[in-house]
């Protein structure tokens, strides 16, 4: 059973660089919209300002932190993470 969980743990910290990279082109792809939209993108009604929110709320999550980065490495390297919270 151990070496099930271990398998896991390690498809689980290959995926959190891919998770952070595809928040990262997520949120260029809001900014960019966001920029065409000009002033009235600040407004309530229009959901671009509602989906500038979020992204940047998205992007705060500890998953895709850059020490996620270090601790996905060393778990796929068989070197112990020194993190005590792994979100894996």
């Amino acid at each position: 059973m151990r070496g099930a969980w271990l398998g896991s743990a390690i498809r689980r910290a290959g995926s959190n660089p891919r998770a952070a990279g595809s928040t990262r082109s997520a949120l260029s792809a809001v900014e960019l919209a966001y920029a065409a939209g000009g002033g009235s993108a600040n407004y309530r009604k229009n959901p671009l300002q509602r989906h500038v929110r979020d992204i940047h709320a998205v992007t705060q999550h500890i998953g895709i932190a850059p020490k996620q980065y270090e601790t996905s490495g060393r778990m796929l390297l068989g070197v112990q993470p020194d993190d005590r919270l792994l979100l894996l």
